[in-house]
């Protein structure tokens, strides 16, 4: 009875279910326990007796058969049931995670809300969640934000970038990965430290879009995890990856908005001018800074308006040539321009200028008027004698380069000088530092005036300075700047409460024939001068020794004439003028002569002509006037009657705002009459003739102005004798006449022997006056 009730049992779970056998082991245990059905009917029937080992044995097949049948419909009626719940925890998840996110959520809390979430819907005893990253080198890895067991949350941070393990393999590939028994996952291979057994797991990636934003773990679920089971998660696994996406963004954007404050609380605090410049043109923001620096009390006077108001015209023309250009090629800029303040004032300033995304640009800008200054401070100590404020040697050999140059460009004359003060080291140590370098500065500005603008003055150093003369087109012309440096330190020198009296040797070299470098032309200067110094100082010497065979005679007759002047070397000679008719001298002319010291008696066309060129002509002649109203009057004293003096005087002379000679007739005592005073070329009637007294009179030629000049003063000239000329405009030659007369005593104090000399003409062409040239000194 028993095994037939066990086989009806068998029979009716079998055609319920409508089907035998799942699989062989459960076929052949159905089949057993018919066997042994029938063979204990069979025993039945006939009484026929098993044994009862065998009898136990066919029915624990049957039992067991049935068992193995029956357990997947149990296993698949609780999937069905966990499905259902699964749908149900879903659908309520999702709204709570709806209305419970904020912008301002943590990261503890927005990871450990979804984690729990997840683990809810799948009943897991344990997982973990985190964010995945990219690594230094564009890697995938994992960064754990939450983890949750049985006992509650744990954040302990791990960064899991091992591709063998099920985390790392799942940030690599992206894809779901589910594992019904215990793997070979432990805490060597990437887990977190302290995680309990692992007998089922499920790792989940989060996605936002297309863009896998994090990682969830699943682990420990009873019944372990099926496909199905992710099917029904797939809109809580959705919205996981959506949340932490919009949370990674409020965190970026937090962070974003941070940076701003923390970036305009900086511009705000900065001492540097910033602001920032729209496409348009006009500020959007200027800081405080930026505004002081242009004369204004706020940014806010500035926002608004266009950055070409802070510049004036010139420096918007450099913005629109050069800055503009540069910065729309290279997107920055970075240079010095001059800003304007609001007041109209100009300073130096340092600008930055970087492009932005939207077409603006942060304009950052700095006074630079301070280092300005100690850059000129700089460049002043580097480049400029610290005493006398003249280029040092440094800038010398920079401006002395350019000037070679130039020279070399133009084909003109070079000239370097060599200057060094005599016997300077004795007046340091007798006067003192103090008056030495009083002295040293009033050289050096005698030495600027002393030369043009485009020439250069330095001082190298003691009491050595060197002059470059550029752009000269002869050689000659350094002969008179350098007497003109010479005598510029005749006058003496006030220092230090002190008068002082310095000469100067020059050492002289020329470019090209000297040399083309700087360090040659400078070194033959110094040997030149040192030449200058062995010839008694006081004095010039050239490098080359063809020019000096032709200078150096010319500077020593200078020298020697600045001698003669001050030591009264020269003397008038008179020869008379003869009326030959009557047999009687009615004047006498002036000749000038020069007594010197070595060379004996010197006729006036050895040093006259260079007397003209280098201006002593003109105190030369002051002497003769006045030496020549001195002997005027002792002709008058002794009873000589009209008597005549004739005397030449040169053009310059006449051009110099001199005494008159009028005013030498009155401090020689001769009774002047009325004339007409004005023209300085009409020297006969207006000046020189209004000095005139009865005993004797003075005539004055002017030999070297033009024709007009000439036969005006002889037509205004007192007649020599009593006869009439016939022409007064044409001037003769005069005769001479006299035994014993030596003709080459003629000339003027000009040019010696001159039968030309327009006060010396015959009247009529008859021969009646004549001068003597006996040279008599009276």
């Amino acid at each position: 009875m028993v095994a037939a009730l066990a086989l009806a049992v068998v029979l009716c779970t079998g055609l319920r279910r409508g089907r035998w056998r799942t699989n062989l082991l459960e076929s052949w245990l159905v089949y057993a326990a018919a066997w042994g059905t029938v063979l204990a009917l069979a025993a039945i029937v006939r009484d026929a007796p098993l044994a009862p080992a065998g009898v136990d044995l066919l029915y624990g097949l049957l039992l067991w058969g049935t068992w193995a049948d029956l357990a997947p419909a149990l296993r698949r009626r609780h999937a069905a049931v966990g499905s259902a719940r699964i749908d149900e925890t879903v659908a309520g998840s999702i709204a709570r995670i709806a209305s419970e996110y904020h912008d301002d959520i943590e990261a503890d809390e927005c990871f450990g809300t979804l984690l729990g979430h997840l683990r809810e819907a799948t009943e897991s005893g344990y997982g973990f969640i985190g964010e995945v990253l990219a690594d230094r080198q564009g890697r995938r890895c994992f960064s754990l934000r939450a983890v949750t067991t049985d006992r509650g949350y744990a954040a302990d941070t791990m960064e899991v970038d091992d591709p063998q393990t099920a985390v790392g393999s799942v940030c690599i590939a992206g894809e779901v990965l589910i594992r019904n028994a215990q793997g070979p996952d432990g805490p060597e291979r990437g887990l977190p430290p302290g995680h309990p057994r692992i007998d089922s797991l499920m790792v989940l990636p989060l996605y936002a879009g297309r863009t896998l934003v994090a990682v969830a773990t699943l682990a420990n679920r009873r019944h372990g995890y099926s496909p199905e089971c992710l099917e029904r998660l797939q809109p809580l696994v959705r919205l996981c990856g959506t949340m932490i996406r919009a949370w990674a963004d409020a965190r970026e954007r937090r962070a974003a908005q941070a940076a701003v404050h923390g970036n305009l609380a900086a511009m705000e605090a900065s001492i540097d001018g910033m602001a920032i410049v729209g496409e348009d043109g006009l500020f959007t923001y200027v800081n405080r800074a930026h505004a002081v620096l242009h004369g204004f009390p706020n940014g806010a006077k500035l926002v608004g308006r266009s950055w070409q108001t802070l510049y004036d015209e010139r420096e918007l023309e450099c913005f629109r040539r050069e800055i503009i250009p540069q910065f729309m090629k290279h997107r920055q800029w970075r240079g010095e321009c001059v800003g304007r303040r609001a007041d109209g004032e100009t300073f130096p300033q340092e600008l930055s200028l970087t492009a932005m995304a939207d077409g603006g640009a942060v304009c950052v800008v700095r006074d630079i008027t301070e280092r300005k200054l100690a850059e000129g401070r700089i460049h002043r100590l580097a480049h400029y004698d610290a005493l006398t404020g003249l280029p040092n040697r440094r800038l010398l050999h920079e401006r002395l380069g350019q000037a070679l140059l130039q020279a070399r460009r133009a084909g003109r004359i070079l000239a370097v000088l060599f200057l060094d003060l005599d016997r300077f080291k004795s007046i340091n140590d007798s006067h003192g530092h103090e008056t030495g370098d009083a002295l040293l500065k009033a050289v050096g500005a005698r030495f600027s005036e002393a030369v043009r603008g485009s020439d250069i003055v330095a001082r190298i150093g003691g009491d050595e300075f060197v002059v470059a003369l550029t752009n000269l087109g002869r050689e000659q012309d350094v002969v008179v700047v350098a007497e003109k440096l010479r005598t510029g330190l005749d006058a003496p020198i006030a220092g230090n409460g002190e008068t002082l009296k310095v000469s100067v040797s020059i050492g002289i070299s020329m470019c090209p024939n000297d040399g083309t470098k700087i360090d040659v032309l400078i070194r033959k200067a110094d040997d030149a001068m040192c030449q200058a110094k062995a010839r008694g100082r006081d004095g010039c010497a050239f490098y080359g020794q063809a020019v000096n065979a032709r200078v150096s005679e010319r500077l020593h007759l200078e020298k020697s004439l600045r001698r003669a002047i001050e030591h009264g070397e020269f003397v008038l000679q008179f020869q008379p003028v003869t009326d030959l008719p009557r047999g009687r001298a009615i004047g006498v002319e002036a000749l000038l002569r020069w007594e010197h010291p070595d060379l004996g008696l010197v006729f006036p066309s050895n040093f006259l002509p260079f007397a003209e060129k280098s201006g002593l002509i003109v105190p030369i002649g002051q002497w003769a006037l006045e030496e020549a109203c001195r002997r005027a009057r002792i002709l008058a004293e002794q009873g000589l009657g009209r008597l005549h003096v004739a005397l030449n005087l040169s053009a310059r002379h006449g051009g110099e705002r001199r005494r008159s000679p009028a005013a030498h007739g009155r401090r020689s005592a001769l009774p002047r009459r009325r004339g007409d005073g004005g023209d300085p070329h009409r020297t006969g009637r207006s000046q020189l003739g209004a000095q005139s007294a009865h005993p004797a009179r003075t005539r004055c030629a002017v030999e070297s102005r033009p024709l007009r000049y000439r036969r005006r003063l002889a037509a205004a000239a007192t007649p020599l004798c009593t006869a009439e000329p016939e022409d007064r405009s044409t001037l003769h030659r005069p005769a001479l006449a006299g035994s014993g007369l030596r003709a080459r005593h003629h000339g003027d104090h000009r040019h010696g022997p001159d039968p030309g000399y327009p006060g010396h003409r015959r009247r009529g062409g008859d021969g009646r006056t004549a001068r003597a040239a006996s040279g008599t000194t009276l």
